[in-house]
């Protein structure tokens, strides 16, 4: 009770939004899209959680950049179409919404690596310049580190960095 007012109101929009989905969805479903949508993974119940395992496709349920970029484009295409193009309200709106679904669902240091790279993209947008990947990673890792230096013993921040650098370094050799 006497945390962050502003995580503590986050948190209670997820406890919300959890509840709305349980109560629209009938189970298993409720409990994966809480799940994939929340990062809320307690009540999956068991047999779907092994056959995730089994399957070795437990990975789609962590929140990760590919949530961040779903939410960032479904944003963007809303604002800009809300907004218009002619003023970068729409670039700022689609930060702000990234940031609050990044604490909305956590803040894991995938997600974090996520919402910076997104905001480095859109800061790129909004100043006219192309973006650069590489650099947006680079970035976000000095970032994480030099606010948290343990972060870097993190398995979860060490996994991001190095999927990512994978799609960045070596993606384009393969297409």
């Amino acid at each position: 009770g006497r945390g962050n007012w502003s995580l503590q109101r986050i948190y209670t929009l997820r406890q919300w939004l959890a509840k709305a989905l349980a109560k629209f969805l009938p189970e298993p479903q409720a409990s994966l899209a809480n799940g994939i949508l929340l990062g809320l993974r307690g009540d999956i119940p068991q047999d779907v959680n092994q056959a995730f395992t089994i399957s070795g496709t437990t990975h789609l349920l962590a929140i990760s950049g590919q949530n961040i970029t779903i939410v960032m484009g479904i944003i963007l295409g809303l604002a800009a179409w809300a907004l218009g193009r002619q003023r970068p309200t729409y670039l700022i709106a689609a930060a702000a919404v990234v940031w609050l679904y990044s604490f909305l669902v956590g803040a894991q240091p995938p997600v974090i690596r996520a919402a910076i790279m997104a905001s480095l993209f859109l800061g790129a947008e909004y100043v006219g310049r192309p973006g650069s990947a590489p650099t947006a990673l680079a970035l976000a890792a000095a970032v994480m580190v030099g606010i948290t230096p343990s972060i870097l013993w993190d398995p979860s921040f060490q996994l991001s960095f190095l999927s990512m650098a994978g799609l960045v370094y070596l993606a384009p050799h393969f297409q």
